[in-house]
């Protein structure tokens, strides 16, 4: 879909030099300057090489991204090159990066927030409370060894701003071999970092922000009793997963079966990636075989928002306590909602995305951006074609995103989280 003030180029070419030539053919406005450019890569490309070429190439442009699990574009999912260029008054850019996420996400969220905010300074932009400014984040994503931290990088960038910036975006995958993922940006390349954009939109752009994924709620409730970090301990008082296991009802033993591969996964990552390569098993394969995948595919925990909606939190590993660990930190006392999978709800997920986004505009978008879980790339299987095609018969406008290694978005009025098995979408109106 042509407009006139986005540009996109595709490849589904693994070779970079072709790739990049590819991609940036479809950058026509590159030599007049583009307000920001964003990249989502293949890791086969290379990502080092990658942000190296992309930062000559687009030496004076904002710019950001990442390696991903999978590309949505306007011809569909492709496993390849996707960059798309703003060319466009109205907004403003600036990107910042910071390495360090493990070992203090809150300080790298400070820092890279630190650095764009400092640049829209000297450019006399306004990003208080009141100028409609947001952060595009791209984090590093979980992996079989960490955590993403996504939530203390963006409570870092909260404590810089001063207020609960909207933050929205989708952490960094690597096509679902869960052993190292990329960040992106200008002379900027990293696995332990982050990227953010800093966007101020004109008086006369729109933005609106919107979260759908595919569950529905059972009113079955349980308190988080006993936390530790991501590890939930005790529901209700209870060994954790014996409370989760009689919800759902099956026995303790089914929920463990898996979880030593998961946990060796942890320790040796690429042993067991190999290992699923001998056995003639993609990454997806494997996951998707696992019984504790997908009994917790089909009943994850979902934190209702107060507005009708629920916050998705995946159960990522049991340990042999009982104790189950999440890909997201929990408060102690949260109260958590059993959930149960709707397949039809799923497939129509980024069409319900789009649909609450339009309504937010007050005309039609120009840019319709999209950050959805590769969890969900591994469950809907083949439906996940159908899902993005849903999406491309109703959009008025440009559609790109990736697959994620977690979504962040703002969730029922309250300051951006990081979910899990959901989309988090971006739509821009008034370019």
């Amino acid at each position: 879909m042509r407009s006139s003030v986005v540009d996109m180029g595709l490849s589904r070419n693994l070779s970079l030099a072709a790739a990049l030539d590819e991609a940036l053919g479809g950058l026509e406005r590159l030599k007049h300057g583009y307000a920001l450019v964003l990249c989502y890569a293949h890791p086969d490309l290379g990502p080092r090489r990658l942000g190296q070429e992309l930062s000559y190439r687009l030496r004076e442009t904002p710019w950001l991204g990442c390696t991903s699990d999978g590309e949505i574009t306007p011809n569909g999912i492709q496993h390849g090159l996707a960059l798309v260029g703003i060319s466009s008054a109205g907004l403003h850019a600036s990107v910042g990066t910071a390495r360090g996420v493990p070992a203090d996400p809150r300080e790298a969220g400070r820092q890279a927030f630190a650095q764009a905010a400092s640049s829209m300074e000297r450019l006399g932009q306004d990003i208080g409370p009141r100028s409609g400014a947001f952060v595009l984040l791209h984090s590093m994503g979980m992996t079989a060894k960490v955590v993403g931290h996504e939530d203390e990088v963006m409570l870092g960038i909260r404590e810089t701003a001063g207020w609960p910036i909207p933050i929205v975006g989708g952490s960094a995958g690597d096509d679902a071999r869960l052993l190292q993922t990329f960040q992106l940006g200008p002379d900027f390349v990293a696995t332990d970092g982050c990227a953010l954009a800093l966007i101020a939109p004109a008086p006369t752009t729109s933005v609106a922000f919107g979260c759908q994924h595919g569950y529905r709620g059972t009113g079955t409730v349980v308190r988080v009793t006993g936390i530790r970090d991501h590890v939930v301990e005790e529901l209700d008082n209870r060994i954790a997963a014996d409370v989760y296991t009689e919800l759902v009802g099956v026995n303790r033993g089914l929920l463990g079966r898996g979880t030593g591969l998961v946990r060796v996964g942890a320790r040796l990552p690429r042993f067991v990636s190999s290992m699923a390569g001998k056995m003639g098993l993609t990454p997806r394969a494997l996951i998707r075989s696992l019984p504790f995948y997908q009994l917790t595919v089909e009943h994850p925990f979902g934190i209702p928002d107060g507005a009708g909606g629920h916050l998705m939190m995946m159960p990522r590993m049991v340990s042999t306590d009982g104790f189950i660990d999440f890909y997201t930190p929990i408060a102690e006392g949260t109260e958590l909602e059993l959930m149960e999978v709707d397949r039809d709800l799923a497939v129509d997920a980024p069409a319900r995305a789009y649909h609450s986004c339009v309504a937010q505009l007050p005309a039609g978008p120009d840019l319709f951006l999209v950050f959805e879980c590769s969890g969900r790339l591994i469950y809907l299987g083949e439906d996940s074609e159908r899902s993005v095609a849903r999406l491309l018969e109703i959009a008025k406008c440009p559609v790109l995103g990736f697959y994620t290694h977690g979504e962040q978005c703002p969730h029922g009025g309250q300051p951006s989280r990081t979910t899990n098995y959901s989309v988090a979408a971006l739509a821009l109106s008034g370019l």
